[in-house]
């Protein structure tokens, strides 16, 4: 009897085996400003729009208006990677010239 119920509730008629859970699959994985709190990603938009940005040719650009110049790279599958020392130091993979370019030519542009 308890065989034939638990074939038509779909579970395996072998003792001890349980019915597999569905795994959670997530929508998409979190943009770097999504994983970073509202007063940091403000504050990085703020430090971004006070730099300059010049395009060098090969996906390159040249950002500038700290301390030193720095420059931004693009791949062709679209990571953005910067040389500076916040960039690589990162949680988020981002920094304030990577949001200069962001800003002006990428996926936050207005």
């Amino acid at each position: 009897m308890f065989k034939e119920l638990r074939q038509r509730m779909g579970v395996d008629v072998a003792k001890g085996d349980k019915p597999k859970r569905k795994k959670k699959v997530r929508n998409q994985p979190l943009t770097p400003e999504q994983r970073m709190d509202k007063r940091q990603r403000e504050r990085m938009k703020d430090k971004a729009a006070r730099l300059s940005i010049l395009p060098l040719g090969n996906n390159q650009f040249k950002v500038w208006g700290g301390e030193q110049p720095h420059l931004v790279v693009v791949t062709f599958d679209g990571l953005i990677t910067c040389d500076c020392r916040g960039w690589k130091y990162a949680r988020h993979g981002n920094c304030s010239h990577v949001m200069k370019y962001r800003l002006t030519y990428g996926d936050l542009k207005k």
